[in-house]
């Protein structure tokens, strides 16, 4: 089960969280990867954690709410944008422009 406390949104490709991994909180980064999803990287360890998959294809932008509950990512690709649950990392939602 994956817990989020706080988070930093960074721009361009990656975000910091942290997040309960296993034994406890530690930092993680989410990085969209060229197999067209999300890695999640725990940064204590400097090691894959997971991947996630996105539903759309070239997540380029992506972000976290603040209360770390949701990840956003906006597929270049596909020309949507995907809403993710962290803790389950199920798609959500996709949306298109009309």
């Amino acid at each position: 089960m994956i817990r989020h406390r706080k988070s930093l949104a960074i721009a361009l490709g990656f975000v910091l969280s942290m997040a309960v991994l296993g034994d406890g909180p530690r930092p993680v980064a989410y990085v969209s990867n060229q197999e067209g999803g999300v890695t999640v990287i725990d940064l204590e360890r400097l090691e894959k954690a997971r991947d996630i998959e996105v539903g759309g294809r070239g997540p380029r932008g992506i972000g976290i709410t603040d209360d770390g509950k949701y990840l956003v990512t906006a597929n270049k690709d596909t020309a949507d944008v995907s809403i993710i649950d962290t803790q389950t990392d199920e798609v959500l939602h996709r949306s298109r422009r009309p």
